[in-house]
C-alpha cells in the first residue's frame, strides 16, 4: 500500500497536464469524442499498469511470501484478484479526482497521499474497531456496526478494498477467532465484497469520467454549478454578481492570448507557418456569433506527429470508433 498509490497518481499527470496545455481542448475541436478520447486513455494506463502489477506477482512467488501466495483458503486467487483490479478501478477513480487540479504535480502528490491514508489507515482502523466490539470481558457491539458501515463507506475508494482484502486475508485466522467459523478469503467477511466493488468501479468510474468531461463543455451546466458552489460557500451573502451565459461568453471573446494571436498573424508574424487562419468567423442561423474574427497560426513542429500516445489514441480512435462522424485524423 505504500507502492500502489504512485501508480494511482502517475494516471492523473499526464490528464491534468494535458488539459492544462490545452492540448485535449485541440483534440476536442479537432472531433475527438470524450468517449474516444477517455476510453484510449483508460486502454493505454490499464497497458502501463501491467508491467509493475506483474513484475509484483511474480516476486511475490519468488521471494515466496507465503501469506499472499499460499492455496491455504483461497488466499493467492484473492491476491490476483484484487491486484489484477485495482489497476482499471484507480484508473477510472483517478480520473475523476483529476477535474478539481489544475496543477499536474499537486494532482500526483495529492492522490498519492490520499490513497496511501485511506489504504493504510482505513483497514486498519476498520480492524481495530472489530477487536474493540468483540472483547470478551466487554463487548461493544456499536463498534461493529461502526465498522461496517466504514466499510461500506469507503469501497467506493479502490485503495481502500485492496488494502482492506489484503490485510483481512493475511489476518484471517484472527478473524475466524472473533467470528467463530470457518472462513475463506472469498468470504463476505474477508475480501469478496472488495474484488466485487473494484471489478464494477474499474467500468462504472470510466463512464462517470466521460459523463463529467461531456457535461464540462455546457456553458449553462457550469453556470449551474458556479451557482450550487456560490450558494454552499455561502458567497450570495457577500453580495455576488450571479454568473449568466453573457458574462462567460464576454469572458471567452477578451482573452489575452487570443487578441495576441490576432496581432502576430495581422502584422505578418505567421507567414511562415505550415497553417494560417485570418479573420475567422462563425455565425449561426439564429445570429450567435461563435467566433468573431480570429486569428491563428501553426508553425512547423507545433504537433508532434511521431508522439507515441497521440499515436495510441489515433489508433484506438481507429479501431473503438469507427462509426463516429468527423474522426480527428488530423492527430
Amino acid at each position: 500500500m505504500l507502492s500502489f498509490p504512485f501508480i494511482a497518481g502517475s494516471f492523473a499527470t499526464f490528464i491534468v497536464a494535458e488539459r492544462e496545455s490545452k492540448a485535449k481542448h485541440l483534440q476536442t475541436v479537432a472531433g475527438v469524442q470524450p468517449s474516444a478520447y477517455w476510453l484510449s486513455t483508460y486502454c493505454w494506463d490499464i497497458i502501463n499498469y501491467q508491467i509493475p502489477l506483474w513484475v509484483v506477482i511474480a516476486l511475490m512467488y519468488a521471494l515466496d511470501v507465503e501469506s499472499f501466495i499460499t492455496t491455504d483458503k483461497g488466499a493467492s486467487s484473492t491476491t490476483l484478484a484484487l491486484l489484477i483490479l485495482f489497476g482499471p478501478a484507480s484508473a477510472g477513480f483517478t480520473y475523476i479526482l483529476s477535474f478539481r487540479f489544475k496543477s499536474p504535480s499537486m494532482a500526483n502528490l495529492f492522490i498519492i497521499v490520499f490513497n496511501f491514508f485511506i489504504g493504510m489507515a482505513g483497514p486498519t482502523i476498520c480492524l481495530v474497531l472489530r477487536l474493540l466490539a468483540a472483547d470478551p470481558g466487554n463487548p461493544k457491539p456499536n463498534l461493529e456496526t461502526a465498522a461496517i458501515v466504514l466499510e461500506w463507506v469507503l469501497r467506493f475508494i479502490p485503495s481502500f478494498c485492496l488494502g482492506k482484502g489484503l490485510l483481512y486475508s493475511i489476518n484471517i485466522v484472527f478473524l475466524q477467532t472473533l467470528d467463530s467459523q470457518t472462513l475463506t478469503t472469498w468470504s463476505p467477511e474477508i475480501a469478496l465484497y472488495e474484488v466485487i466493488f473494484l471489478g464494477m468501479e474499474s467500468i462504472v468510474y470510466i463512464f462517470i469520467t466521460i459523463q463529467i468531461d461531456i457535461l464540462s463543455t455546457k456553458p449553462r451546466t457550469l453556470i449551474v454549478l458556479k451557482k450550487v458552489k456560490d450558494c454552499l460557500t455561502l458567497k450570495w451573502l457577500f453580495g455576488k454578481k450571479t454568473h449568466t451565459a453573457d458574462e462567460v461568453t464576454e469572458a471567452v471573446s477578451v482573452d489575452e492570448d487570443v487578441m495576441a494571436e490576432n496581432e502576430r498573424v495581422d502584422n505578418g508574424g505567421a507567414d511562415d507557418d505550415l497553417i494560417v487562419l485570418h479573420n475567422l468567423s462563425k455565425v449561426y442561423p439564429n445570429g450567435k456569433r461563435a467566433v468573431d474574427h480570429v486569428s491563428l497560426g501553426i508553425p512547423p513542429g507545433e504537433i508532434d506527429l511521431l508522439s507515441t500516445r497521440y499515436s495510441f489514441y489515433l489508433v484506438a480512435n481507429i479501431i473503438l470508433f469507427p462509426l463516429i462522424k468527423d474522426n480527428a485524423l488530423v492527430f
